[in-house]
Formats: structure tokens, sequence, C-alpha cells
């Protein structure tokens, strides 16, 4: 069996999803984690985007 190295680049890809009853919950994470999101590229969906985006400015 071959070794298979990869190098992940330092900004990652990252998806943000909550249960209508959770986003209160997720929005309390990205505040608490805002600094270290900032270095990455975030996707959500609709209503979770503009919670996040209202959130975090």
């Amino acid at each position: 069996m071959e070794l298979t190295t990869r190098t992940l680049s330092a900004q990652k890809h990252i998806a943000l999803v909550a249960h209508d009853h959770c986003k209160d919950m997720l929005m309390k994470w990205v505040a608490r984690h805002q600094a270290l999101l900032a270095q990455h590229v975030l996707y959500a969906t609709g209503t979770t985007g503009n919670l996040v985006s209202r959130a975090t400015g």
C-alpha cells in the first residue's frame, strides 16, 4: 500500500448549516469563533447566511 501525503491550504471552505430551532446556538458558536472563521471562506443557506452576516457585521 502506498502512503499518500496531502498538503491542505490554510484557508478552508466551511459550510454553516443549522435547523431552525438550532440557529441561535450556531450564532453563539459563530460569535465565539468569529476571528478564526474570518480567515476562511464560509457558505450558508439564505436564512443562516443572513443571520451570520448580521451577527458579525
